[in-house]
Protein backbone atom coordinates (compact mmCIF):
# COMPACT_ATOMS: atom_id res chain seq x y z
CA UNK A 1 0.00 0.00 0.00
CA UNK A 2 2.82 2.45 0.34
CA UNK A 3 4.24 3.43 -2.44
CA UNK A 4 7.95 4.51 -3.64
CA UNK A 5 7.48 7.88 -3.28
CA UNK A 6 6.30 7.75 0.59
CA UNK A 7 9.03 5.54 1.07
CA UNK A 8 11.94 8.16 -0.59
CA UNK A 9 10.05 11.25 1.51
CA UNK A 10 10.55 8.69 4.67
CA UNK A 11 14.19 8.14 3.95
CA UNK A 12 15.27 12.16 3.33
CA UNK A 13 12.89 12.87 6.63
CA UNK A 14 14.90 9.74 8.42
CA UNK A 15 18.25 11.60 6.93
CA UNK A 16 17.68 14.63 8.50
CA UNK A 17 16.48 14.03 11.60
CA UNK A 18 20.06 11.99 12.10
CA UNK A 19 21.97 14.72 10.84
CA UNK A 20 20.60 16.83 13.55
CA UNK A 21 22.32 14.68 16.04
CA UNK A 22 25.89 16.01 14.44
CA UNK A 23 24.33 19.55 13.65
CA UNK A 24 22.37 21.10 16.76
CA UNK A 25 24.97 21.01 19.31
CA UNK A 26 27.84 22.42 17.01
CA UNK A 27 25.58 24.97 14.93
CA UNK A 28 24.60 26.39 19.16
CA UNK A 29 28.41 26.33 20.11
CA UNK A 30 28.55 28.59 17.08
CA UNK A 31 25.96 31.04 18.56
CA UNK A 32 27.25 32.07 20.89
CA UNK A 33 30.92 32.99 19.87
CA UNK A 34 32.62 30.08 20.78
CA UNK A 35 36.10 28.93 18.96
CA UNK A 36 36.32 26.33 15.87
CA UNK A 37 37.79 23.84 18.57
CA UNK A 38 34.40 24.36 20.85
CA UNK A 39 32.22 23.57 17.95
CA UNK A 40 34.66 20.46 16.55
CA UNK A 41 34.62 19.40 20.26
CA UNK A 42 30.64 19.70 20.29
CA UNK A 43 30.64 17.22 17.09
CA UNK A 44 32.97 14.53 18.40
CA UNK A 45 31.24 15.06 22.01
CA UNK A 46 28.03 13.98 19.91
CA UNK A 47 29.75 11.26 17.87
CA UNK A 48 31.58 9.49 21.04
CA UNK A 49 28.24 10.15 23.14
CA UNK A 50 26.61 7.75 21.08
CA UNK A 51 28.63 4.89 21.80
CA UNK A 52 28.03 5.29 25.49
CA UNK A 53 24.53 4.85 25.37
CA UNK A 54 21.41 7.53 26.77
CA UNK A 55 24.14 9.34 29.15
CA UNK A 56 25.94 9.89 26.78
CA UNK A 57 24.31 11.10 23.72
CA UNK A 58 23.06 13.91 26.25
CA UNK A 59 26.31 14.88 27.84
CA UNK A 60 28.44 14.08 25.17
CA UNK A 61 27.99 17.17 23.36
CA UNK A 62 28.03 19.37 26.20
CA UNK A 63 31.59 17.96 27.39
CA UNK A 64 32.61 18.38 24.11
CA UNK A 65 32.28 21.65 23.75
CA UNK A 66 33.88 22.98 27.34
CA UNK A 67 36.84 20.84 26.64
CA UNK A 68 37.05 22.30 22.99
CA UNK A 69 36.67 25.76 24.50
CA UNK A 70 38.62 25.13 27.27
CA UNK A 71 41.42 24.24 24.86
CA UNK A 72 41.30 26.98 22.56
CA UNK A 73 40.87 30.39 25.12
CA UNK A 74 41.52 28.85 28.62
CA UNK A 75 38.45 31.11 29.85
CA UNK A 76 36.39 28.99 32.38
CA UNK A 77 33.28 31.22 31.60
CA UNK A 78 33.26 31.02 27.92
CA UNK A 79 34.31 27.10 28.16
CA UNK A 80 30.48 26.99 30.45
CA UNK A 81 29.17 29.09 28.25
CA UNK A 82 29.86 26.95 25.00
CA UNK A 83 28.60 23.75 26.96
CA UNK A 84 25.64 25.26 28.06
CA UNK A 85 24.60 26.68 24.22
CA UNK A 86 25.61 22.94 23.07
CA UNK A 87 23.40 21.11 25.75
CA UNK A 88 20.24 23.80 24.81
CA UNK A 89 20.89 23.04 20.91
CA UNK A 90 21.26 19.36 21.84
CA UNK A 91 17.63 19.21 23.46
CA UNK A 92 16.22 21.88 20.65
CA UNK A 93 17.79 18.99 18.06
CA UNK A 94 15.85 16.37 20.33
CA UNK A 95 12.61 18.40 20.01
CA UNK A 96 12.66 18.95 16.17
CA UNK A 97 13.12 15.08 15.75
CA UNK A 98 10.32 14.04 17.53
CA UNK A 99 8.54 16.40 15.22
CA UNK A 100 10.31 14.62 12.50
CA UNK A 101 8.98 11.22 13.61
CA UNK A 102 5.53 12.69 14.20
CA UNK A 103 5.20 13.74 10.71
CA UNK A 104 7.05 10.58 9.41
CA UNK A 105 4.32 8.47 11.21
CA UNK A 106 1.66 10.63 9.71
CA UNK A 107 2.72 10.40 5.92
CA UNK A 108 2.70 6.89 6.41
CA UNK A 109 -0.38 6.70 7.92
CA UNK A 110 -2.14 8.71 4.68
CA UNK A 111 0.16 6.69 2.56
CA UNK A 112 -1.23 3.43 4.40
CA UNK A 113 -4.92 4.79 4.02
CA UNK A 114 -5.14 6.26 0.67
Amino acid sequence: RVGETTVVVLGVLALIAWAIDYVAAALGVKRVGASGMAISGAAIGTVLGLAAGLVGVLVGPVIGAIAGEWLARRNGAQASRAGLAAGISFLLGIVAKIGIAFTMVGIFGVAWLV
